[in-house]
């Protein structure tokens, strides 16, 4: 099995989120819109799992 850790990505998107997911960008952007009341980009930064790492 293999695990994947897309939000070491730091080109992730919500397209390429989408896709991986097997979802629509559109329901993945209402889904993520609602329930964290922020868009897809300020959840990602808000989250801190993008940001980069010091080794």
């Amino acid at each position: 099995m293999e695990i994947r850790k897309p939000y070491l990505d730091s080109e992730l998107n919500l397209i390429r989120l989408a896709e991986m997911l097997s979802v629509s960008t559109h329901h993945l952007s209402y889904v993520i819109n609602t329930g964290f009341e922020k868009n897809f980009f300020n959840t990602l930064m808000s989250s801190g799992l993008n940001r980069p790492r010091n080794c």
